[in-house]
């Protein structure tokens, strides 16, 4: 899968319930969805079983809480590294 198609699985994770605003999808790489409120604690635990059941792997509890994992390009090159694509 590439980077672009995995970025587009993630923005529509992310818009599943609340849309992006048109200023941040432009630069949807640098987008910190966590600590812009796009999605809650309770939607997090599905966001991530989403991404581990599309992609085959488990987070580890170091990628959790990692500042990587709260931005669209770091949450992108976790992906690809516990994939290896």
């Amino acid at each position: 899968m590439t980077e672009k198609k995995i970025k587009n699985f993630i923005k529509s994770l992310l818009q599943r319930k609340k849309t992006i605003p048109k200023d941040i999808i432009t630069n949807l790489e640098n987008f910190c969805y966590l600590d812009h409120g796009q999605i809650d604690s309770l939607e997090l635990i599905f966001f991530i079983s989403k991404i581990e059941k599309k992609f085959n792997f488990k987070f580890s509890s170091s990628d959790l809480s990692s500042k990587r994992f709260r931005v669209v390009s770091g949450l992108i090159k976790i992906i690809k590294k516990r994939t290896k694509l």
